[in-house]
Formats: C-alpha cells, sequence, structure tokens
C-alpha cells in the first residue's frame, strides 16, 4: 500500500484539534449561571484566560475542520465524491459560524463586560452593580 504524501496530516490536525477545542473549553468560565448576567459577567471579566480560551477553542475547530478538507479531498476522485463535496462545503461553513462565535463570544463580550466592570459601582456584598442606564 503506497500512501499519499502529507498522508498523516488530517489524521494529526484531527487529532490537535480536538486537544485544542478541549483545553480551551476546560479554561472557559463556567462557574456561574450564564442566565443570570451579573454572576456570568463578573466572573467573565474578572477571568484572566478569555482570549487565549477563545483561540484555543478556534484553532481546534479550524484543525478539525483542515482535517475534514483534506478528507474531502482525498475522497473527490472516488465513489464517494459528492459526499466529499458536501463534507468539505459542511466544514468551511462551520468553521464560517465557529469564527462569528468567537468574534461575538470572544472578542465583543469581552470588551462589553470589562467596560461595564470600569464604571459599575461596588455594593456590600462584594459584588458589581451595574451602572444605571
Amino acid at each position: 500500500m503506497h500512501e499519499q504524501p502529507g498522508g498523516r496530516l488530517g489524521p494529526s490536525a484531527a487529532i490537535a484539534g480536538a486537544v485544542l477545542l478541549f483545553v480551551g473549553t476546560y479554561f472557559h468560565p463556567m462557574g456561574a449561571d450564564p442566565n443570570v448576567p451579573l454572576a456570568a459577567f463578573t466572573e467573565y471579566a474578572a477571568d484572566r484566560h478569555w482570549v487565549a480560551s477563545h483561540l484555543m477553542q478556534l484553532l481546534g475547530i479550524a484543525s478539525m475542520m483542515a482535517a475534514l478538507v483534506l478528507l474531502s479531498r482525498s475522497m473527490m476522485d472516488g465513489p464517494a465524491a459528492e459526499w466529499a463535496t458536501l463534507g468539505m462545503t459542511g466544514a468551511v461553513a462551520s468553521l464560517a459560524v465557529a469564527s462569528a462565535l468567537q468574534a461575538v463570544d470572544g472578542v465583543a463580550l469581552k470588551f462589553m463586560v470589562d467596560g461595564w466592570m470600569a464604571t459599575a459601582e461596588p455594593i456590600s456584598s462584594g459584588v458589581t452593580r451595574a451602572p444605571e442606564p
């Protein structure tokens, strides 16, 4: 059996992507209930690993999608060519959606909660209160 050059890149990218996504998600703050904005935003603002965790998540998804594109490319000349095209299209769309998620959650939300904390007033319980509108 003859192995294609770079034939291990896809599986390696899939494994590395899964590990990056797992580690990034592990470092993402998840202690506060996201349905309680005061608690969640306070936790997010205090998180020192916010940027790193979101970059790891994005790189993990990108690596896994690269693995799917490489797999699809290897299947293009065979009987599963239509499935390969569908898989490649899905991988590209998934990467676009993940990038939009990280732009909103990883950048815009952090910018917002940091600004909120900078203008918040401390209250007696040690938690901050959002500024009045």
